[in-house]
């Protein structure tokens, strides 16, 4: 005679895992300490971990790409004409095709959102292709990413603007949007002196900042000469300076703030 089932199908009830949860937890937690220490003698395997760790993010690292955000459609169409803009797109491709990443319309940073993890990089995909390049390519892949992950207004770009010696006029000239963003008036006189005298400041001084600004920009095109120490062609406002140099002393720019809160440990 067969025993009533009482409604629970017994076939169907999950088996026992093997090992309770305290019991996972323990072997994890031994498992995971052999594993780290041994990797301390793997810096090959440890920084191509640390670049799948960057590029697909992991539940312990929090790191996304700068977003480059513009306040304005100017602002936004005057950085795609940066020199440096166009050479860092450029390695994007590249590095994209390394690690065999589709391109996405709505992804246009190798590192994954804030938001993003396990959705569009999958960690171990990126960690075996990093396993099968070489260190040269590797440390290509790494250089970029921290490179896109870089914070935007940050002491870190004035440090490393000092550090590397950026020339600005390498990949930037003046362009109408500087102009246009340009509103201080004793700043733009200021201006007109770095490039054009003070003799040509001076008579200008009571003239409109518009004005003003006009006479900078036929230094920039050649209209005007500039003064001898001064190159039309390549001369920078003092902004693109590094360290960062303003024209007044009222201060509040963040740059030189940035700067002035770390510049004792770079010196």
């Amino acid at each position: 005679m067969e025993q009533a089932s009482n409604g629970i199908d017994t076939e169907k009830t999950a088996e026992r895992p093997e090992l309770t949860k305290a019991m996972q937890n323990y072997l994890d937690l031994h498992r995971h300490s052999a594993v780290r220490t041994k990797l301390l003698n793997h810096a090959g395997i440890a920084l191509r971990l640390a670049v799948a760790q960057i590029v697909a993010g992991s539940e312990l690292w929090t790191i996304h790409a700068d977003p480059q955000k513009a306040n304005t459609d100017a602002i936004k169409a005057s950085l795609k004409t940066n020199k440096s803009q166009t050479l860092f797109a450029k390695e994007h491709q590249i590095v994209r095709e390394l690690l065999d990443i589709e391109e996405n319309d709505k992804i246009n940073t190798i590192v994954k959102s804030r938001a993003g993890w396990g959705t569009y990089h999958d960690l171990p995909d990126i960690f075996a292709k990093l396993l099968n390049l070489d260190d040269e390519t590797v440390s290509r892949i790494f250089t970029y990413v921290v490179a896109e992950t870089l914070t935007c207004s940050s002491p870190m770009v004035e440090i490393l603007g000092n550090i590397l010696e950026v020339d600005m006029a390498e990949s930037w000239q003046v362009d109408d949007t500087f102009l246009e963003l340009n509103r201080d008036k004793q700043a733009i006189n200021a201006m007109l002196k770095h490039i054009g005298g003070k003799q040509v400041a001076d008579a200008n001084i009571s003239a409109t900042a518009k004005v003003q600004k006009k006479i900078i920009a036929d230094y920039l095109d050649g209209t005007r000469q500039p003064h001898k120490k001064a190159n039309n062609k390549k001369w920078q406002p003092r902004y693109m300076d590094f360290p960062f140099t303003a024209y007044t002393k009222r201060g509040g720019i963040d740059a030189i703030e940035n700067w002035k809160a770390v510049k004792k440990r770079f010196a």
